[in-house]
């Protein structure tokens, strides 16, 4: 697992914002599987995921645990449910936060992902909550994934280790809440 000792301090600092008895979404990669990690049983929270990796840290330790359907992935060791059929699952379902990551964030190309099924998770968060949180290591500036999931004001906070002056001024501009855990 790259960036490790980021990511860590990145999931640390998201843990922190979630509150007792709040359901989630979180979803597929490396971090939101450190995330999953550090949900502990006293929290009742309630999960609603379509990274299949995490159901068995989630399922003694959650409330509630729904996994969205649709193709199972493999990706660097995770497993993951997308497509179609996943962005269809999320009908009727409301949480109170997001918590995504993703593989490239650019001042021209936004929020990006290498496999284009992704997609389908990305454009249906908005749908299911007024709270957007991504989890991003400074690895992922000036990076872009094949496929575009959202543009750069789309999260509403943004948790990540170090930001470079030009993405803090956006953030800012934006309005949008910045957590930096260095």
């Amino acid at each position: 697992m790259s960036n490790l000792d980021q990511k860590e301090k990145i999931v640390e600092t998201a843990y922190k914002t979630i509150q007792k008895g709040e359901s989630i979404f979180i979803g597929s990669g490396t971090t939101c599987y450190l995330l999953a990690q550090r949900i502990k049983k006293e929290d009742e929270i309630s999960v609603v995921t379509n990274n299949i990796s995490i159901l068995d840290l989630l399922l003694p330790n959650c409330k509630n645990v729904i996994l969205i359907g649709g193709e199972v992935i493999c990706q660097n060791g995770i497993k993951f449910t997308l497509g179609k059929k996943t962005s269809n699952t999320f009908e009727g379902i409301y949480v109170n936060r997001a918590f995504t990551s993703v593989t490239g964030v650019d001042l021209n190309a936004g929020l990006t992902v290498t496999k284009e099924f992704s997609a389908y998770i990305y454009r249906g968060i908005s749908d299911i909550t007024n709270n957007w949180t991504l989890m991003i290591d400074d690895s992922k500036y000036n990076k872009i994934g094949l496929v575009y999931v959202a543009s750069l004001d789309s999260p509403d906070c943004i948790i990540t280790n170090k930001i470079d002056k030009q993405y803090k001024e956006i953030f800012d501009k934006k309005e949008k809440r910045l957590l930096i855990c260095e």
